[in-house]
């Protein structure tokens, strides 16, 4: 309404039939100045203040972008900016990133350094141009970090006000509770913006669900509190219900069938009048004052619905996903598998036996799950209604299961009124009201109700001068219930959930990272120095232990950030990496959902296997969403040149920052090589080392794609002889290490005529070369070393001897890579002729001065 044209807002008013004084003000306030009206549903995955800051600033500049407004507070990002920009890492990554054809025109071809310069000392009229600039590489490459804290965001939005004369900024935050559900302990960045209210015009309005009972903290509930102007406390009256209902039933503009259907309407609602009255009467007496009183032209307005149904409709939507919005759902919803309102008009005509929708025709839509398919009715509720698939309904006749369903849905609803509303209650007055005014006579449905008790599906009892129905194995069992949920929630451990969930698979790493970096889960902040006292012991030759931190709650996440801060400044623990993926932990929300659907499972497992597996995919659906949380998510890199850590935007950031390390550690490593993937792999070793031996490329080393094959990536070399010599290609990765492995043998043949290949090895997979074991690493060896692969030299073990031959080398190769059991040193060894003449295949092998 804040931003529709004056005539429609009178005509809402109107058609509304609401106060025009309040049209009149509305209007009015609109008016007063240019307003920037700015919405979002849904908070549940915020889970810190930088969470919380990037999406009301996403939210504000996609606003901005709506009404044309150019001006979005670039110059205010800044110092955010040249922050980000003040680390190394930070800013090579950024240099690759702008070197890319699709910024080439944004930065005029300017290096970082010019960039940070222009920032630092540009003009006035040239920060905010180059700003928007950045902002796209920011927001293309998800680089979260180059953001603003609480106290640079109450700064941008002052300058978004200012610089473009507004009015106001009004943001509306619908679905809000779940904020602090995963924020309850950490709410500085919200009272900063909330605070910013009462010195600029902007109007921040949450609509929550009683969110402040959600606060751990009372001194901080009540600066929250005090922040805001007193709640507002929206709630629906049975009559505006039933008239916002009639005002949703649209009735077509056809007049023919429109007069057509005025005529059916009196028909059912002459039916329906002892309902009505015994509904109206009733509410009557409980209405709060006069104004909410309901009017028999109130339900009149409501048919072909049953007046019972629309009382019961408006009160399940208080239980379904705490929003009344859903009876609207419930009334406009075009999806004919839904078993909407819609549906039944298309499927019941007036004259049909049954034209009238009674309370069981609102199971199939309301029945466990949402309509985004998400179980979102509470336990107590839960419990109830899921008695329907415990037992074999399938035997009994539709009027039963009919019963069956109202007598359910009257229970579930009454339970959460804590059975305070008489009209709701399940007991034999009200089943017989569900059905006044339809075909069925009087006692039929109370006389189904008796059949049912007969066969222990329900259970009857009297209350007052009622009898009350409930259904007979809900007794207790909700207790049962929330006790194993109890047991689950309290032995949850962080490890053990992480490997539920398969959160390693949600960091996927290429095979050459992956073979480089190894990523080890851990959890909880006193197993992280325990984690990193098992890595220093166990070093990885060619690599680096990675620990990857993962959290269930912000409280584990603090915990484990404040350790891995400890730790990275310990000298013992100079060669290790911390990965901080804990900002993306489960959350208290998720656990106690996790809890509840694995509680169900079990307790449905020996009454009802279907819906214990239902339950239990739930879960398990649970533990899906957080690994694709984590695979999507953003982390923080820790490491003795970075003890305050690097935050890296997602997964692909994370690579790139692994193969920087990479480039500075290991210039000569093989991962330069633009070879497939299955390079890096353990699988055809001694096929490779053969390959790399006879110069051909065959079966899992030949690459249809020339830019991806192992002769280009040893290009200048590849079947050239004695390339090592060649002075031109002395700085190529390659040659180098042809040149350390030549200079290596020599040594050992002047000192005992014979080297261990695994010293050879061994002296590659340091240094500056990092050679990893794999497949690439065999095939490069075999090359390395095919000048040793012929007669001249020998094979020994130190016992037994063999002329060497290519099939000899290219088994020696592939066990020192991948050692077989019992493994023993194997050596090449240098022979003169007259030397070797006295050697055969089983001779002893002992030193020989050159």
């Amino acid at each position: 309404m804040m931003e529709a044209m004056d005539e429609e807002i009178r005509a809402y008013f109107e058609d509304y039939g609401l106060n025009r004084d309040l049209c009149q003000k509305l209007i009015t306030g609109k008016n007063a100045g240019q307003l920037l009206m700015v919405e979002r549903t849904g908070s549940s995955d915020i889970h810190s203040d930088q969470d919380l800051i990037i999406k009301i600033q996403e939210s504000v500049m996609a606003a901005l972008r709506e009404h044309g407004i150019e001006n979005q507070g670039e110059a205010a990002l800044t110092g955010a900016t040249l922050k980000w920009l003040e680390k190394t890492a930070n800013k090579e990554y950024f240099a690759r990133l702008i070197a890319e054809e699709k910024y080439a025109w944004d930065f005029g071809g300017k290096s970082v350094d010019e960039i940070i310069g222009l920032l630092q000392n540009g003009k006035e009229e040239e920060i905010p141009k180059i700003m928007r600039c950045i902002m796209k590489v920011a927001k293309d490459n998800n680089i979260l970090a180059m953001q603003m804290d609480a106290t640079a965001m109450a700064e941008w939005l002052t300058d978004i006000i200012t610089k473009n004369n507004l009015g106001a900024i009004i943001f509306i935050w619908d679905e809000f509770t779940e904020f602090f559900r995963n924020n309850s302990n950490s709410l500085t960045g919200f009272q900063t913006l909330a605070a910013l209210s009462q010195s600029q015009p902007f109007y921040f309005m949450i609509v929550t669900h009683g969110s402040e009972q959600l606060i751990s903290n009372a001194d901080d509930a009540r600066k929250i509190r005090d922040r805001f102007l007193p709640a507002v406390k929206i709630e629906l009256p049975d009559n505006i219900a039933f008239r916002l209902m009639k005002q949703a039933m649209k009735t077509t503009g056809d007049k023919v069938l429109a007069d057509k259907w005025e005529r059916y309407a009196v028909d059912l609602n002459a039916k329906l009048g002892d309902a009505r009255k015994i509904i109206v009467d009733n509410l009557r007496r409980t209405a709060s004052e006069a104004k909410t009183q309901v009017k028999d032209e109130d339900l009149r307005g409501i048919v072909p619905m049953h007046p019972f149904s629309a009382l019961l409709l408006k009160h399940i939507s208080t239980v379904v996903g705490s929003n009344q919005r859903s009876m609207f759902e419930f009334i406009i919803n075009d999806n004919p598998d839904a078993h909407g309102f819609k549906w039944f008009i298309e499927n019941h005509g007036p004259l049909d036996s049954n034209n009238i929708l009674t309370i069981d025709m609102l199971w199939n839509f309301f029945n466990l799950k949402g309509q985004n398919g998400q179980d979102v009715v509470n336990d107590a509720v839960r419990v109830i209604l899921g008695n329907y698939g415990i037992y074999s309904m399938d035997k009994y006749s539709d009027d039963e299961r009919r019963v069956f369903k109202t007598l359910l849905l009257l229970q579930a609803i009454s339970s959460q009124l804590g059975n305070s509303m008489e009209l709701l209650r399940p007991n034999d007055r009200n089943l017989e009201l569900a059905y006044s005014g339809t075909d069925w006579p009087d006692g039929k449905a109370t006389a189904l109700a008796e059949n049912l008790c007969k066969d222990n599906l329900l259970f009857k009892q009297t209350v007052g001068k009622r009898t009350e129905y409930t259904v007979a194995s809900s007794h207790g069992d909700a207790g049962a219930v929330e006790k194993t949920k109890k047991t689950i929630l309290d032995g949850m451990k962080t490890g053990d959930m992480v490997m539920r969930a398969k959160l390693m698979e949600g960091i996927s790493l290429p095979l050459k990272v992956k073979g480089r970096f190894h990523l080890e889960p851990v959890s909880l902040a006193e197993q992280i120095s325990r984690k990193a006292n098992v890595m220093v012991s166990a070093p990885i030759p060619y690599g680096f232990h990675v620990a990857v931190v993962f959290a269930l709650d912000e409280q584990e996440s603090s915990k484990a950030r404040q350790e891995i801060e400890n730790l990275v400044r310990d000298e013992r623990y100079r060669g290790i990496y911390f990965l901080d993926a804990t900002s993306m932990y489960f959350g208290l929300e998720q656990k106690e959902q996790y809890a509840s659907d694995m509680a169900y499972s079990e307790y449905y497992l020996k009454q009802d296997k279907k819906q214990s597996d239902n339950y239990s995919g739930r879960a398990e659906e649970c533990l899906t969403n957080w690994r694709n949380r984590v695979e999507s998510g953003s982390f923080i890199l820790y490491s003795a040149e970075h003890p305050s850590g690097v935050r890296l935007a997602n997964l692909t950031a994370l690579v790139e920052e692994f193969l920087n390390i990479e480039e500075k550690i290991y210039p000569y490593s093989l991962v330069k090589f633009n070879v497939i993937d299955n390079m890096f792999n353990r699988n055809s070793m001694g096929q490779g080392a053969g390959c790399g031996i006879g110069q051909k490329l065959e079966g899992t080393y030949r690459s249809a794609n020339k830019q991806t094959s192992l002769d280009t990536a040893l290009s200048g070399v590849w079947q050239v002889q004695e390339y090592w010599l060649d002075s031109a290609k002395q700085s190529l990765p390659i040659v180098k290490a042809k040149l350390k492995v030549e200079e290596m043998i020599a040594e050992a043949f002047k000192d005992t005529g014979r080297i261990s290949l695994k010293n050879i090895f061994e002296e590659l997979q340091g240094g500056k070369f990092g050679y990893m074991p794999c497949n690439l690493t065999a095939f490069v060896l075999g090359f390395l070393l095919k000048e040793y692969a012929e007669p001249r030299y020998f094979w020994s073990n130190g016992m037994n001897s063999k002329p060497m031959a290519p099939d000899v080398m290219k088994k020696m190769i592939a066990d020192v890579l991948n050692p077989p059991k019992n493994y023993k040193e194997e050596f090449i060894v240098a022979m003169s002729p007259q030397q070797s003449s006295f050697l055969n295949g089983t001779a002893k092998i002992f030193h020989l001065p050159v």
